[in-house]
């Protein structure tokens, strides 16, 4: 596929580029369905309109990749452009219309009465969203481009996230015998090829932040959380990052305190031997030209005691409570011992 982009418009800062983008993007499939020969699949070409028989319709089906407009950008305008070269009737001055296809198909295997093999359509002759339709009108001479203004069926496709299965061609105030041949994607030279030109904004910039649940530190210490800060859409911006909820006598710190997003930071919590013990909701705040949070549980334990020259945490200290209680015991039974002993 061969993508054309216009940048239409610059505006630039230290931090950012925004740009309008036009983009012109070729057909990526094509054809045309014969309600006179249902299960046949047109001779890779496109047209619309009657054709060869008594009531005999032609619908016309035009695809296109845009996976290069991003999803969520902002569609300012979308033109389908087909070139026709041939017509039956007397189609001028009158309308073809186009709707938003609701049903895949393969240019290949496409017919009136199916979408692709053993796939049928919803109806036979395709089937469509009746809303944002657009109809435009075929006049001479031949070699005129027609054009569709469909901005709100772009619009479905890439703010509203519906299926992108293309456009189909059906007649309005077209009757029989009146029909148009368009040149389709095998056609001769690019620019008289199926076309759709789009001017889009980039999508508005959002992040989200997130940490690890949980953090354990020991008073008189220090921990770590690894914050992820990751770009949902747009352009990226510089997004500074704080903490809150922090118990007395705790500090923190970000390395790196802020990024233009996808980025990580390490939050680093240091407690001080008077940080009371306990848990702790701890809330990380990213903050841009919007804010997002992120909370996690911050656990402090007791600090390590020392016991008979031997540093020995706190709450190892309550497990042996009786055991010490014991050995005094024993200590003193054995001074008694000895002290009666010695009157003996």
């Amino acid at each position: 596929m061969s993508v054309v982009f216009l940048v239409s418009c610059l505006i630039m800062t230290p931090q950012t580029v925004k740009a309008t983008v036009t983009v012109i993007v070729p057909s990526s499939a094509d054809n045309y369905i014969d309600q006179l020969t249902p299960n046949a699949v047109g001779a890779s070409g496109l047209a619309a309109g009657f054709f060869g028989g008594s009531g005999n319709r032609r619908h016309g089906l035009v695809k296109f990749d845009l996976s290069a407009v991003p999803v969520g950008a902002i569609i300012n305008s979308a033109t389908l452009r087909l070139t026709w070269f041939s017509y039956d009737g007397n189609p001028f001055g009158k309308t073809l219309i186009a709707y938003r296809v609701t049903q895949d198909w393969i240019e290949s295997q496409v017919t009136w009465n199916n979408a692709k093999t053993g796939s049928p359509w919803g109806a036979p002759g395709g089937v469509w969203a009746p809303e944002h339709s657009v109809s435009a009108t075929v006049n001479p001479p031949m070699n005129l481009v027609v054009t569709w203004t469909v901005t709100d069926i772009v619009k479905d496709w890439i703010s509203e996230g519906r299926d992108n299965f293309g456009f189909i061609l059906v007649p309005g105030t077209m009757t029989e015998p009146d029909g148009v041949y368009f040149l389709s994607r095998e056609n001769g030279q690019g620019d008289v090829r199926p076309t759709l030109t789009i001017d889009w904004d980039p999508p508005p910039f959002d992040f989200s932040v997130n940490a690890e649940s949980r953090l354990t530190i020991t008073q008189g210490f220090s921990g770590s959380n690894t914050i992820t800060v990751n770009l949902v859409s747009g352009l990226t911006e510089p997004v500074s990052l704080s903490v809150s909820g922090l118990p007395p006598g705790a500090s923190a710190s970000f390395n790196p305190q802020s990024g233009n997003p996808p980025f990580t930071s390490i939050l680093t919590i240091t407690a001080s031997t008077s940080t009371p013990t306990g848990s702790f909701m701890i809330t990380v705040t990213g903050t841009g030209s919007q804010t997002h949070t992120t909370t996690f549980t911050l656990t402090v334990n007791p600090a390590a005691r020392p016991v008979g020259g031997v540093t020995m945490p706190t709450n190892k200290l309550e497990i042996l409570t009786p055991y010490l209680a014991l050995a005094g015991l024993a200590v003193a039974v054995s001074a008694v011992v000895a002290v009666k002993k010695r009157r003996d």
